[in-house]
């Protein structure tokens, strides 16, 4: 059975075609100041939790709800025992926040403040470490 009448779309000419591309090239831009929009806050909160991780000497690697995911980006972190994925459970005391940008506002501390943080590591030991923020990015080859 052959639909006929939807075979194709009819054609836009006179008063429908007129208010049809205004309205067409106003949704177009809506949706390109939509995506900007939405790409700009997301890079805003993933630059704030590197900015407060890298701070404190750690590479923020993401979370699941069990705890954030972190590896050594600092000499220091590398002598309080961080290795590649330990999972932050708990900094100072309260159970480390599953979201990133509750997480952010939590690990944030002003230049030479500590933080004292449990983490679990890989093989499932549990230790604890304390970390001084610092705005001075490390030597890389310290962080080997």
């Amino acid at each position: 059975m052959r639909w006929a009448k939807f075979d194709r779309l009819p054609a836009l000419t006179g008063r429908a075609l007129a208010i049809y591309r205004p309205v067409w090239w106003l949704l177009f831009a809506w949706a390109l100041v939509s995506i900007t929009v939405v790409n700009w806050q997301a890079e805003v909160r993933d630059q704030a939790l590197a900015r407060a991780s890298y701070n404190l000497g750690l590479r923020p690697n993401g979370g699941d709800g069990i705890g954030q995911l972190v590896a050594p980006f600092s000499a220091e972190s590398r002598r309080q025992g961080v290795v590649v994925g330990d999972r932050m459970l708990a900094v100072d005391g309260r159970a480390a926040e599953p979201e990133a940008v509750a997480f952010t506002r939590q690990i944030e501390r002003a230049d030479g403040k500590q933080a004292k943080v449990v983490l679990r590591a890989p093989n499932g030991q549990i230790h604890q470490a304390t970390l001084t923020a610092s705005k001075q990015l490390p030597d890389r080859r310290l962080c080997r």
